[in-house]
């Protein structure tokens, strides 16, 4: 008995019943993130964030004791920033489609000073 075998087909089979997903792929990512492989990359996502966040404490820290703090501020920006897109997937597709709507307004806007040459 296999177990990496059997969870493919367990998220296969799911992803084979789900319903067609809207144009933007939003639906789709929603329906895997449910299924049982989607919890399972959501719960090792939260693990890494968690670690990212401890590590980012430790770099703040001896940032501070090396006498650079605006330099272990910036790192622990940053980490706490990947480890939000990490703790919720489920925000992250819908920042990247609040994103790609925000890009198409400028795509399109760029076609019509443009006449029409830029864009779809």
């Amino acid at each position: 008995m296999n177990l990496s075998s059997d969870v493919f087909r367990a998220a296969a089979a799911e992803m084979i019943l789900a319903a067609p997903p809207p144009s933007d792929g939003s639906g789709g990512a929603t329906t895997f993130l449910n299924s049982s492989a989607g919890t399972m990359i959501k719960a090792v996502c939260g693990a890494v964030a968690l670690i990212l966040v401890i590590v980012a404490v430790f770099k703040a820290v001896q940032g501070v004791m090396r006498g650079r703090p605006a330099e272990s501020a910036k790192v622990v920006v940053g980490c706490l920033f990947v480890a939000a897109i990490l703790f919720n997937l489920q925000l992250t597709i819908e920042l990247i489609q609040q994103f790609g709507k925000i890009l198409g307004a400028m795509i399109d806007s760029l076609g019509d000073l443009t006449g029409g040459k830029a864009g779809g």
